[in-house]
């Protein structure tokens, strides 16, 4: 079983994030709560001191993306009518949206930023940010690629944020780039 040092510092980082999640503003009592659960549970299957040493890196990551996303739902309130309670919902939901597509609840936010400040609001942006974080995944694009593609298309073919019609293009685009890359090697070789 873990040594009493090596609990002492899952411990320590534990407040540690705790913290820093009071100074974002993001501390509820579930969160505190899920955390804490999170270290008993790993705690509970660490036996060697070496994986106990992977939990700072993991640690400054989380804190990092909660600044990040922090500073993104800042933007975000800048830019739409979203009262306090939608932005802190917001957050909550990126979590969910985003990691249906293997992506950070940062990707997602992203595009409602992005779509927010190109006029887009409210279901209509989170319906975009999901199209985006779709395009990330498929199209191995990062966020500010997918949502810049996303935009442009719009523009182009004039779809007024018609988010059926944006899917079924980013549908054929896929299916052209599947086709086309084994091609693409066999020219190559």
């Amino acid at each position: 079983s873990p040594s009493e040092e090596a609990i002492r510092t899952m411990t320590k980082q534990v407040n540690a994030i705790k913290a820093e999640a009071k100074v974002l503003g993001k501390t509820g009592r579930s969160f505190g709560d899920e955390i804490v659960r999170g270290f008993k549970q790993i705690s509970q299957f660490t036996y060697t001191y070496g994986i106990i040493q992977q939990i700072p890196n993991a640690i400054a990551q989380s804190v990092s993306e909660l600044k990040q996303m922090d500073d993104i739902l800042t933007e975000i309130s800048k830019t739409s009518d979203l009262t306090t309670s939608q932005l802190k919902e917001l957050g909550s939901t990126s979590f969910d949206s985003a990691s249906k597509y293997g992506k950070k609840a940062s990707d997602y936010l992203t595009g409602i930023q992005e779509m927010s400040r190109s006029g887009y609001y409210g279901e209509q942006a989170k319906q975009m940010a999901n199209l985006s974080v779709l395009a990330q995944a498929a199209g191995d694009l990062d966020a500010n690629m997918a949502n810049s593609y996303l935009l442009a298309s719009n523009a182009a073919y004039q779809y007024q944020g018609n988010v059926e019609k944006l899917n079924a293009l980013l549908d054929g685009q896929n299916m052209i780039n599947r086709m086309v890359m084994p091609c693409r090697k066999l020219m190559a070789s």
